[in-house]
């Protein structure tokens, strides 16, 4: 609250809140919802807790993205008193600040890209709620876990095919034995048949249904990246 008075951000956010579930519930509208990230005075724990909120309510997409100076805008007054430092390039997106620091920005930097690849492409709905759930309450820890160890494991935000993807996600949550082989793989078959993919990701070798012509396309007018958030909204 004292971030979004401070941007002069006027919300209600419980109001807002039920606005987005009544949205859900009673319409259907793809909801698709922003978050900024290095606002002035804002914390990682602080933007945490948004984002949980927010993945509570249950929208298609979050999007994630850093907080940008655009020129003549009021957020500039806040430079100095908040420690902002901004690229001098275009998009002029926030370096550090006095709450969060460079190292802090990259990794969250990655943490948006590998959110969009995971969640937001709609391909691992039910493999997605399995790690969602390794890190009971907060989603974002979980997620921000697996951000850390992919970063660490490819080196890779770019370049990331949906089977590198499923092998990865595949080693990361098999690696401890909190979840069973067959438990991670037939969530990973599921999304991944259901994605339309029909590779041959190392994780579901032997596993995948013999190659068929392809179908004709039915002229539905919703995006692919629509229609795989209508399907995941089954399970």
């Amino acid at each position: 609250m004292a971030v979004q008075r401070r941007i002069s951000r006027q919300q209600d956010n419980d109001k807002t809140e039920a606005n987005l579930r009544w949205l859900l519930a009673a319409s259907h509208a793809h909801l698709h919802c922003d978050l900024i990230f290095g606002l002035p005075g804002e914390t990682l724990d602080g933007f945490a807790d948004g984002f949980d909120r927010l993945h509570s309510i249950g929208p298609h997409e979050i999007q994630l993205g850093v907080l940008k100076r655009l020129r003549g805008t009021p957020i500039a007054r806040h430079t100095e008193a908040f420690a902002m430092v901004y690229d001098p390039q275009p998009p002029y997106a926030v370096q550090q600040t006095g709450g969060v620091d460079a190292d802090l920005v990259q990794r969250f930097t990655r943490f948006a890209r590998y959110w969009d690849l995971i969640a937001n492409s709609g391909r691992f709905p039910q493999t997605l709620a399995l790690l969602l759930a390794t890190r009971p309450p907060s989603a974002f820890a979980a997620f921000q876990a697996f951000a850390e160890w992919l970063w660490l494991s490819t080196g890779q935000t770019s370049g990331l095919s949906p089977e590198t993807l499923v092998d990865a996600l595949f080693d990361y949550l098999t690696t401890d034995g909190a979840l069973s082989i067959e438990v991670v793989r037939q969530a990973l078959l599921a999304d991944y048949l259901a994605s339309g993919a029909r590779a041959s990701p190392r994780a579901l070798k032997g596993w995948l249904p013999r190659p068929q012509r392809p179908e004709s396309k039915d002229g539905q007018t919703l995006t692919r990246r629509q229609q795989r958030h209508r399907v995941s909204d089954k399970f």
